[in-house]
């Protein structure tokens, strides 16, 4: 008859085939590497004059359980006197500013 248009996806009352079918796609979540992020509060705390601060002295300080393969995290929270020695992957823009404006030596590794 005229003025029948077919709506595509409609099945008649029964659920829609498109709905029934399970969502694919790609997702970056297999592959996000996950990291270990400390604040300089806690480095403040838990670091003395001189010391490095790494992946192994964190787990001999008891700071962290496992090594991270996203790497280490030096997030700004806080302030930071001691003259430590820093290696890490990643810094936030507010760490980076407060550790030169300290004086601290920093290393970003890879």
């Amino acid at each position: 008859r005229s003025g029948y248009r077919r709506r595509y996806g409609y099945e008649g009352g029964q659920m829609r085939l498109y709905t029934k079918l399970p969502i694919r796609g790609f997702s970056r979540g297999r592959f996000v590497k996950e990291n270990f992020a400390i604040n300089l509060q806690t480095i403040e705390k838990s670091y003395s004059d001189g010391e490095i601060v790494n992946f192994e002295t964190l787990i001999n300080k008891r700071l962290v359980n496992k090594v991270y393969p996203g790497g280490l995290k030096i997030l700004g929270d806080g302030n930071l006197t001691k003259k430590v020695k820093i290696e890490a992957k990643g810094y936030s823009k507010s760490a980076i500013k407060k550790l030169e404006e300290n004086k601290i030596e920093f290393k970003k590794i890879k």
